[in-house]
């Protein structure tokens, strides 16, 4: 059995509370009928929303993912989060938009709020550096086991949530993909997980209360062996 890639039940979150963490106005349609609409998902891909999602529209080397508003209102999307140069087709497509300077930095900490900070539920393990991060996070599962948590794993290999797997796509998901993720191991009860982050992508929306760095020969990891014991 795969694991889903979303959770089952999500409390929606409102439109306005997000704007609120953002500080930023709703722009686009009536001003009371977008702060009342509920955010249930989030996803940058307009081919993967579902009703109730904000889609990021981010910018892109060839075309601004803004170009796909009117399939993702289509689609169901409640709102759309993008930069200046995509609000104006959010409007177009007849979303209501968050605008900010640059919606890729701000999609952890959106999906995390739109999924309820699913990681401050959890123990959180990251095991960053160049080489050696995948067999470490099955070493430290089996630890997190054997110490008694239910156990998840967020890797390059696969993704396991107490005990299901799912193939990883890539070898840290995107953010939305991540926090979703998060939120079903919530929801089935995982305690604690481990992940591999690759170096650029360190910068997640939640602190790892443990951080464990496989000594690389060279790159870009430069922090100490062990952080902070399990």
């Amino acid at each position: 059995m795969s694991v889903p890639v979303r959770p089952r039940r999500v409390q929606p979150r409102p439109l306005r509370e997000l704007a609120d963490l953002l500080c930023v106005p709703i722009s686009s349609i009536g001003p009371r009928r977008s702060a009342e609409r509920l955010l249930s998902g989030v996803t940058h891909d307009s081919r993967r929303v579902l009703p109730g999602d904000l889609y990021v529209a981010l910018p892109g080397s060839r075309q601004h993912g803004a170009e796909f508003a009117a399939a993702a209102a289509a689609a169901g999307a409640a709102a759309v989060l993008t930069d200046a140069a995509g609000s104006s087709r959010a409007a177009a497509a007849g979303l209501p938009a968050l605008v900010v300077a640059d919606p890729r930095a701000r999609l952890g900490k959106v999906a995390s709020f739109v999924y309820g900070n699913p990681s401050a539920r959890l123990l959180m393990v990251g095991v960053p550096g160049t080489s050696g991060k995948t067999t470490t996070t099955y070493f430290l599962e089996a630890a997190l086991r054997m110490a008694g948590h239910r156990s998840g794993l967020i890797g390059g290999v696969e993704t396991r949530v107490a005990g299901e797997t799912m193939a990883s796509a890539l070898t840290t998901p995107e953010a939305p993909d991540l926090q979703a993720v998060l939120a079903v191991m919530v929801e089935r009860g995982v305690t604690a997980a481990g992940s591999s982050p690759t170096c650029p992508r360190i910068t997640w929306t939640f602190m790892p209360t443990s951080t464990i760095t496989s000594r690389p020969r060279h790159g870009c990891s430069r922090r100490p062996t062990l952080a902070s014991g399990l």
